[in-house]
């Protein structure tokens, strides 16, 4: 797998390899996160093992958290039963974890489904953060067979006052695989001197489009909106909150 990755922040963009610094450092449950972004079950096993928790994780369509592994499962059940030919919507899963004090937004697009065209996917973790701040926004895409794509995304947004920061995935198609069938958006966050333990919330949305000639977008706790110039297909899906106190 390449080690390429996109890397944002709230302030500038830059295209770089995956460095130790993107990584929160001496956490090997982040570190297996980044480098299997699909393996619920497997980061369910890794985070029980260093920290003695499992994960849980949110899904559309789901009111409840579940743990890794039956996370896994469901998405598995899914793919299986979803074919080509049916609401375009039921092409995309969507996930939110909590990954040590990494906000995770998750996306999944069903294998074999070619739907990439301009102009870009939104990708969007929102945030109830108290006096933590965000310290930076990375996104990471995939094609289906697990190949990481460079300079596949972007930050749209960084999320100054809104704490709820927006990527620009775009989605294409290379070699009759969709360049970003899959993949995640990070935020890091980091609590400043002085900024005691307390809650934090989360949820993740993405929009996918396909025919529109352009957009605005805008998003903030609860939403992400968008509004297109043209016509074509788009569609949301999102995850109920998720809270954790660190």
């Amino acid at each position: 797998m390449m080690r390429l990755a996109v890397v944002v922040g709230a302030v500038a963009l830059a295209v770089a390899p995956v460095p130790a610094a993107a990584v929160p450092a001496g956490d090997p449950v982040y570190e297996y996160a980044v480098a299997h972004p699909l393996d619920l079950a497997g980061l369910d096993r890794v985070s029980r093992q260093h920290t003695g928790a499992g994960i849980e994780v949110q899904l559309n369509g789901l009111a409840k958290p579940v743990t890794g592994t039956a996370a896994q499962e469901i998405l598995d059940r899914r793919w299986a039963a979803r074919k080509a030919g049916k609401n375009p919507a039921d092409n995309l899963s969507v996930g939110f974890v909590w990954v040590g004090t990494v906000a995770r937004g998750i996306w999944d697009f069903r294998d074999g489904f070619v739907g990439g065209v301009r102009p870009e996917d939104l990708s969007s973790v929102q945030l109830s953060l108290g006096c933590t701040r965000i310290k930076q926004t990375i996104t990471r895409t995939y094609d289906y067979t697990n190949e990481q794509t460079p300079n596949a995304a972007y930050l749209y947004h960084g999320g100054l006052g809104t704490n709820a920061p927006i990527s620009a995935v775009k989605d294409a198609t290379s070699g009759h695989k969709m360049v970003t069938d899959h993949g995640v958006t990070d935020v890091i966050l980091t609590r400043p001197r002085g900024c005691s333990k307390h809650g934090h919330g989360a949820q993740y949305t993405y929009e996918h489009n396909q025919g529109q000639s352009g957009f605005s977008a805008s998003a903030g706790w609860g939403f992400l909106s968008v509004s297109y110039s043209g016509s074509g297909v788009h569609f949301q899906k999102g995850t109920d909150p998720s809270y954790k106190t660190f």
